[in-house]
């Protein structure tokens, strides 16, 4: 009973197929690979600190200029039946709507919050400002590193700019962010064809930016 048992056993190791014992690992990105989505991420951080810092300049205009109007108007209403005296009715009711406009002014002020969208749109741009000289630093690294400390920073950076994707506020201003494409495309002389389709860059700045 123990003999065929054993022989039962022989039998299926020898019909059972071997494993490798060489088995590779799966090949990770190539250099070119790497460097070409190096590229992309400092493009995608320069598009969007152009998009953020205009998104907080805009905010901070709108912030201010409301807050002069609300002061502005306040001043005039409270002076208006001063000016030409207390007995003009008409006065008095230009003081009286200048005054409800300037609390309109007021309320907007606090319901909109230009400024807290200032701070959050200046936060966002310092974010992605950060991660773009990052990224222009290893650039600048390619050739000067270990091909495994270049994945490695890499791997990091990638990880880094997930995360500040994900504390993007959710509906882009999806005109204004092409605009800012489109600057960021003149800036580093990108030449894209109006018919869409492979974007040209210039040779020679292009070669200069990806050293």
């Amino acid at each position: 009973m123990i003999v065929e048992k054993t022989l039962l056993i022989l039998l299926f190791l020898v019909s059972a197929d071997p494993q490798p014992q060489d088995a590779k690992a799966p090949p990770g990105p190539s250099m070119k690979s790497v460097e070409a989505q190096v590229w992309d991420g400092y493009y995608t951080s320069a598009v969007h600190v152009r998009y953020h810092q205009q998104c907080a300049r805009c905010w901070q205009w709108w912030d201010i200029a409301f807050r002069v109007v609300a002061i502005a108007l306040g001043v005039f209403a409270f002076a208006a039946p001063f000016i030409m005296g207390a007995r003009k009715r008409l006065w008095k009711f230009a003081g009286s709507l200048v005054g409800l406009v300037a609390l309109t002014a007021a309320v907007v002020l606090n319901v909109l919050c230009f400024s807290d969208w200032y701070q959050k749109s200046a936060i966002a741009a310092d974010r992605w400002s950060e991660l773009q000289l990052e990224w222009d630093l290893l650039r600048n690294q390619r050739g000067k590193i270990a091909a495994d400390q270049l994945l490695a920073r890499f791997e990091a950076l990638r990880t880094k700019q997930l995360s500040v994707e994900k504390s993007e506020p959710p509906g882009p201003d999806i005109a204004l962010l092409r605009r800012c494409q489109a600057e960021e495309n003149h800036f580093l002389g990108i030449d894209v064809p109006a018919t869409g389709g492979q974007q040209r860059r210039n040779s020679s700045r292009d070669d200069n930016l990806r050293r």
